[in-house]
């Protein structure tokens, strides 16, 4: 039984994930000023659920595409606005006095 554990924990390894380097640095060097940066460097508790993850991802894609929507909309106006106005004649101020 004890070959097969060895074989199984060796397995194990080969697959691991290695260790954090900021881990690693922290541990090296246990001063005070390495605990005082430490303490910002937390791992993760527990996984997003990600249901939650992917609404989230979607309404953030959705707020950007909205702003772009917002930003292309509002050039197309000013555009449409600006050609509408340099299309129109110049008023005569004097030749509309005459006639009127």
């Amino acid at each position: 039984m004890s070959k097969w554990r060895k074989w199984l924990d060796s397995f194990k390894k080969l697959f691991a994930k290695p260790d954090h380097p900021i881990k690693k640095a922290t541990e090296k060097n246990d001063n005070k000023e390495n605990q005082s940066i430490k303490r910002f460097f937390v791992r993760k508790r527990r996984q997003a659920n990600f249901f939650v993850s992917i609404f989230v991802t979607t309404l953030r894609i959705f707020l950007v595409l909205f702003i772009l929507i917002g930003f292309v909309g509002f050039g197309a106006v000013i555009g449409i606005g600006k050609a509408y106005l340099d299309s129109t004649p110049e008023l005569d101020v004097v030749q509309k006095k005459k006639t009127g």
